[in-house]
């Protein structure tokens, strides 16, 4: 089928291949190839009304204990992009996050949200839905098949997108709140969220999940310097002792040593090297690197002075 539409294409007969598509595909199980043609060729509703059909057939068979893959939201949240109906763009974004939640999903539905004049509201909900693992009560009345108040639309703004709860991932995402913060460049609220997720009870916490100490200290290198050294040492002593990527070790004693710079007190930064020295002074492969370590930065702070 494919060799012919591309036949037709080549001789200029566009409308015959997409009535050729339109013909075969369904009987040959070909949904998807029809639906990127016909949002290709701008046939938008019509690609809208077979993707929504089929998201129905494979939601029901996730339902019933199929595989969870489900390429058919994604065909939506493009053809809703294409038409600029942001509602039903942000309605299956939110239900991707309340499905499993992660920051790069709401970085993408607040781009939404923002386009809906509803940016705040969202993001306010969003926060109370990682802190609590409950969802906004109009999302709740609507997998209920309860119809949400006047209040709780406000509340909520974002029409309901049906989704299959996943329970697995309904405790509080203190991890993700801390990635949220990182890329929108809020350290307090790193610290904050890093802190409250430290304090977690790691069997409450869903499986696997963690927050990468490095980044935590990247985004808190200028605001919070002593907590980002200590991440810095502590995670450059692991790949000096256990990993022995001395490498990467450089690389963030490196960044420790900027922290000493903004606390000025980088004359003490010495005696954390001498340190270091007397620890692993058997590792002579180590040891030569950190002589390059010490010697560029001898070079950086007479730079500096001059």
């Amino acid at each position: 089928l494919q060799t012919i539409v591309e036949t037709l294409d080549k001789a200029h007969r566009q409308e015959d291949a997409t009535n050729l598509l339109r013909t075969e595909s369904v009987s040959i199980g070909e949904h998807q190839t029809l639906v990127d043609r016909l949002i290709e060729f701008g046939f938008l509703d019509e690609a809208e009304k077979i993707a929504s059909e089929q998201r129905q057939i494979k939601f029901e068979e996730i339902r019933y204990g199929a595989t969870r893959c489900d390429p058919w939201p994604d065909y939506l949240k493009k053809i809703a992009d294409k038409k600029q109906d942001w509602a039903t763009k942000a309605s299956i974004e939110a239900a991707e996050i309340f499905e499993y939640p992660t920051n790069k999903k709401i970085l993408a539905l607040l781009l939404t949200a923002e386009k809906m004049k509803v940016e705040s509201a969202v993001r306010c909900s969003l926060e109370i839905f990682l802190q609590t693992g409950k969802f906004p009560a109009a999302v709740q009345k609507c997998l209920e098949n309860v119809k949400p108040t006047e209040k709780d639309c406000n509340v909520w703004p974002i029409p309901f997108f049906v989704f299959q709860p996943n329970n697995q991932e309904m405790c509080p995402r203190f991890d993700v709140l801390c990635e949220w913060a990182i890329s929108e460049n809020r350290p307090n609220d790193v610290v904050h969220w890093f802190d409250e997720f430290s304090k977690q009870n790691p069997k409450t916490r869903v499986q696997g999940k963690g927050i990468g100490r490095e980044n935590v200290a990247d985004a808190i290198i200028n605001s919070h310097p002593e907590r980002a050294f200590r991440f810095y040492l502590d995670l450059a002593e692991h790949e000096m002792e256990t990993t022995r990527n001395y490498p990467s070790a450089i690389q963030l004693l490196r960044k420790a040593r900027k922290t000493f710079e903004n606390l000025g007190r980088i004359a003490d930064w010495s005696k954390v090297m001498m340190e270091i020295r007397a620890t692993h002074r058997r590792k002579p492969s180590l040891m030569k690197l950190l002589d390059e370590l010490e010697a560029g930065s001898i070079v950086n702070q007479k730079r500096k002075e001059k």
